[in-house]
């Protein structure tokens, strides 16, 4: 598989997952201002690694709008902020912005 197949591949899986996602968080009672609650759990943990994994292969969150105002609301908080890999000192210097939701 060629660079632009991987990464094709990549995205595909990438949005196929969030649509899943989407489709569990929009329609669950226990969906809040997190994945489960108003309070971050694990799977908001998780979620925003998916998330920032999306993005950087140049994926929109527009198309899972619940799950798109999850990772914001996860985003927000200085741990998952800090915590986000352009944030790290070590990341690649053309890379770096602030993180927003990304």
């Amino acid at each position: 598989m060629d660079d632009a197949a991987r990464a094709a591949w990549l995205r595909h899986w990438a949005s196929e997952m969030l649509v899943a996602i989407e489709a569990q968080l929009a329609g669950h009672v226990a969906t809040g201002r997190f994945c489960h609650g108003d309070a971050p759990t694990m799977a908001d943990i998780c979620l925003a690694g998916h998330a920032v994994f999306a993005r950087n292969k140049g994926l929109d969150l527009a198309a899972t709008p619940t799950v798109q105002r999850v990772v914001e609301a996860a985003m927000a908080l200085p741990a998952f902020a800090s915590a986000h890999p352009l944030a790290q000192p070590d990341s690649p210097a053309a890379l770096r912005r602030k993180p927003a939701v990304s």
